[in-house]
Formats: C-alpha cells, sequence, structure tokens
C-alpha cells in the first residue's frame, strides 16, 4: 500500500471515529427515541461505516449525500428557527462538522485510492 493510500485509510478513519462518535453523542443525549431504536440506528452506522471502509461506492456516495443534506439543513434551520446562542454555536459546529465529512469523504483522491485498493484486495 502507498503512502497515499495509506494517508487515505488514516482519513477515512478518522471521519468514521468522528461520525460514530457524533452519533454515539446523539443517542445519549436523546430522549425522544427508544433504547431499541436508538441500537438499531447506531448498528446500521456501523454497517454502513463498514461498507464503507470495504470499498462500496455506493456507501459512500449515500453517506456523503447524507452528510451534505444534513449540512444544508442544519444552515436553513439558523436562518430560519432562529436558535438561541448555545444552539446557534451547536447548528455551526454541525454545518462544519457534517460539510467537511461529506466534502472529504465524496472529493478526497486519497479515501479514492484507498477504497480501490480495498476492492482490489481478495477476500
Amino acid at each position: 500500500m502507498s503512502s497515499y493510500t495509506q494517508a487515505g485509510r488514516k482519513t477515512l478513519l478518522l471521519i468514521i471515529f468522528i461520525l460514530l462518535i457524533d452519533t454515539l453523542f446523539y443517542y445519549v443525549t436523546d430522549n425522544t427515541l427508544t433504547p431499541a431504536s436508538k441500537m438499531l440506528r447506531f448498528f446500521f452506522s456501523i454497517l454502513l461505516m463498514f461498507f464503507i471502509y470495504r470499498g462500496h461506492n455506493w456507501a459512500k456516495w449515500f453517506t456523503g449525500i447524507l452528510l451534505l443534506l444534513n449540512s444544508i439543513l442544519c444552515i436553513v434551520r439558523i436562518f430560519f428557527v432562529y436558535p438561541s446562542v448555545s444552539e446557534l454555536f451547536y447548528s455551526i459546529f454541525y454545518v462544519m462538522l457534517y460539510g467537511l465529512a461529506g466534502y472529504f469523504l465524496l472529493s478526497s483522491r486519497s479515501i479514492a485510492s484507498f477504497m480501490n485498493y480495498q476492492k482490489s484486495i481478495k477476500r
């Protein structure tokens, strides 16, 4: 594996780690979902991240588009819901988190190189 491909692996693992920590934080702080629903959604998040790591482009595009849409919805929320100051910082944080994660996931050539490497490995 080249150093370029290893950089893609590290970047992808960082994105996956951040998104899973964010998902866990959301499930711990959200009281509107049942525990079974939280576990099921977390399972599907892990499954989706697994498919991304294994080199499936459909999972990368699905996740990247969802992240960018979520970033856009956070921007809409800032301008139309008029959140409090703490919610404003929270929303700005998520605009940057989801936007950057989606952008790097969809446009990084090193991540694409690592995903191609993952597909080429015999399993």
